[in-house]
């Protein structure tokens, strides 16, 4: 009898250290929490993926880009572009601030209403600078309220069975890829990092080594 409740710990401790395990380290389908790897690899069940928040992105950016490479900073069309813009990304990031403390906490809130003010500051912006450059963009909007919504409910059930450290991770991991840079960020972006240049060294004095004339 002895024998039989020790076989069942032994069990017993082996299925615990596996789901220990298994909670610790990511699923196959599960890429490393890491900027350069999630954007890419991460689709919702919903049919939404991080692809349509980085679209999204790349969108904002680039009708920024549009707007400088057509007006100088002092004129009105410039100034009036980067008021649109800074209200779109006030409104964006505060939207996508709230899906990823959201996905992180485990605790779905009701995003209608800064998912409604995000999409409509942007399409303000959008619509402004199309005007204002007479141009129209292979992806000429931002999308609709109930994209951003649903993308956000891809999001949070896409991650809700992970553990609440891991959920960090990942949160962390999307914030600078999903999240808008602000216009001077765009414009004038950080140059990458390079290796230091080591210091010039001073090489040593020459020593004199002749003899002094005898007097």
């Amino acid at each position: 009898m002895p024998q039989i409740c020790l076989s069942h710990l032994r069990v017993i401790v082996l299925v615990a250290a596996l789901v220990t395990a298994a909670k610790a380290f990511p699923g196959p389908q599960d890429p490393q929490p890491t900027q350069a790897t999630t954007t890419q690899a991460i689709s919702f069940s919903n049919g939404q993926s991080l692809i349509f928040y980085r679209e999204q992105k790349l969108h904002a950016e680039d009708l920024v880009q549009r707007i400088v490479s057509s007006y100088k900073a002092t004129d009105p069309q410039y100034k009036q572009a980067q008021i649109y813009y800074d209200t779109a990304y006030e409104k964006y990031d505060a939207y996508m601030a709230q899906a990823l403390l959201d996905m992180t906490n485990g605790k779905k809130e009701d995003l209608s209403a800064p998912a409604a003010d995000a999409i409509g500051a942007a399409k303000i912006f959008n619509d402004y600078v199309e005007a204002q450059t007479q141009t129209k963009a292979v992806t000429s909007d931002f999308g609709t309220v109930t994209q951003l919504i649903e993308a956000a409910v891809g999001l949070y059930d896409y991650f809700a069975n992970r553990s609440s450290t891991k959920r960090a991770a990942y949160a962390k991991a999307l914030t600078p890829d999903l999240t808008w840079q602000k216009w001077s960020a765009i414009i004038s972006p950080a140059p990458p990092a390079t290796a230091a240049t080591p210091a010039a060294t001073t090489p040593p004095a020459a020593t004199n080594t002749s003899k002094p004339p005898k007097p």
